[in-house]
């Protein structure tokens, strides 16, 4: 008998929405020239679409085997910080580093120094255009993330070892098995760590006292909301989808809908983000005009909607088993959740 550790799929029959979300269409992923290089195209499509990160020059290409910069850094996260918005943002008359007097990432690099994410060489210099480390970068991330560089030790001469046990912890490194923590990181795995850093959870500070002793007890726990919820007002779902088409939308009583909308439905079976919906418990719709998503009906996906409603991506995730089976190959067994197909036997997870 075969195991499908998450769902069968039969890509043969219609099924009925049960609950409705509608949302509209989510911005195009941007077509860089040198897109067929991208090794983390689901990252970099999504923080196109969230407006933190953009092409090189002219924008017709991403350049991912180059290297990120200290200054790049700095503006990537600011654009994090505030949404994907470009903030309203100062210098100073003496700048905190004797080298940013003039650059461009001048008032990102005041902004973030004065959030304590970045910080200069130890000589009054920031260096600017200085190519950034893995650990550097999980560095500034995490402290983005309410890490406080005292408590976790992200000073001194353990700081990298710290800094990357945290980051591990956190699923900063995750799909970047093979990268070195201490040499450069490209712009393409900075931007698959950034992508994994706005949806991790948040640390949070919490307070207990002894009632006995009166003594305060600060315990720091990753439970706060993630920065794709608290900065861009966004919600992840995760489900199966089970069809993709055009929807008479008025016929569903979507009201200001119209007639007809290309989007997807998917079988949503876990919500995460503190927005999650119970209404949403079951058949979603997401109106999605975008990209063709025939190719993964019946594959479990991830949908990223921000603010507004706007869809930023839907992803299959990496545990998926698809069968493409005729109907009159498929059979019941005397089992539940299991299914006869064409003479082998399968385990599924009933819907």
């Amino acid at each position: 008998m075969r195991n499908l550790k998450r769902a069968l799929s039969l890509v043969l029959a219609a099924m009925m929405l049960i609950g409705m979300m509608v949302v509209s269409a989510g911005a195009a992923s941007k077509d860089f020239t040198d897109k067929d290089e991208i090794k983390h195209p689901e990252a970099v499509n999504t923080l196109v679409t969230l407006n933190v990160i953009s092409g090189k020059e002219d924008g017709s290409y991403f350049d991912p085997t180059g290297t990120l910069t200290r200054a790049e850094m700095a503006k990537l996260i600011t654009y994090v910080l505030n949404g994907g918005v470009e903030p309203v943002l100062g210098t100073k008359v003496t700048p905190t580093y004797s080298d940013i007097k003039g650059h461009w990432a001048e008032a990102y690099i005041e902004y973030c120094t004065s959030m304590n994410i970045i910080v200069g060489d130890g000589t009054g210099k920031f260096n600017p255009e200085g190519t950034l480390t893995a650990s550097q970068c999980a560095k500034m991330l995490l402290t983005a993330m309410n890490y406080k560089d005292d408590i976790f030790g992200f000073v001194g001469n353990s700081w990298e070892i710290n800094v990357n046990r945290e980051a591990n912890a956190a699923g900063l490194y995750k799909e970047l098995g093979s990268i070195t923590a201490s040499s450069p990181i490209s712009r393409d795995n900075a931007a698959q760590m950034v992508y994994n850093a706005i949806q991790s959870k948040t640390m949070e500070l919490s307070w207990s006292q002894d009632m006995t002793t009166g003594k305060v007890t600060q315990t720091y726990n990753l439970i706060g909301d993630s920065l794709f919820t608290s900065k861009f007002n966004g919600t992840t779902y995760e489900g199966l989808l089970t069809a993709t088409g055009n929807y008479d939308l008025t016929a569903l009583g979507t009201a200001g809908a119209s007639a007809s909308a290309k989007g997807f439905v998917v079988d949503v079976d876990q919500i995460n983000g503190d927005k999650a919906d119970s209404d949403h418990a079951k058949n979603t719709y997401f109106k999605f005009e975008d990209q063709d998503l025939s190719s993964i009906i019946g594959q479990t996906v991830k949908v990223l909607v921000g603010d507004k409603g706007v869809v930023y991506g839907v992803y299959a995730t990496s545990d998926n088993t698809v069968v493409e089976a005729p109907f009159s190959t498929v059979k019941r067994t005397s089992k539940a959740g299991e299914l006869n197909i064409d003479g082998t036997v399968y385990d599924y997870d009933i819907r």
